[in-house]
C-alpha cells in the first residue's frame, strides 16, 4: 500500500449514514464480545472536515484475547 496515492475529499454527510449502517450490523454481530457501542472514529467523524473517503469504527470488546473469535464472524 505505500505506493498507493493518498487523497482528500471534502467532507459528506453520507459517510455518518455509512457509519450507522454498519455500526448496526457489527452491533447485531458482535454482540458476545461488545464492552459499547462501536464508533466512528477518524476524520470521517468531523464534519466540515476534509478526509480520505474510509469510515473508520472502533469497536471496544471486553477482552481482547476473546474477541479473536470474532474474526470469522466478520
Amino acid at each position: 500500500m505505500a505506493d498507493q496515492a493518498v487523497y482528500l475529499v471534502d467532507h459528506d454527510p453520507a459517510w455518518r449514514e455509512q457509519f450507522v449502517a454498519q455500526r448496526d450490523t457489527l452491533v447485531r454481530l458482535l454482540q458476545p464480545w461488545l464492552a459499547a457501542e462501536p464508533e466512528h472514529v477518524g476524520s470521517t467523524a468531523v464534519p466540515g472536515l476534509r478526509a480520505k473517503p474510509v469510515v473508520d469504527i472502533a469497536v471496544p470488546v471486553v477482552s481482547l484475547a476473546d474477541a479473536a473469535a470474532a474474526v470469522p464472524v466478520l
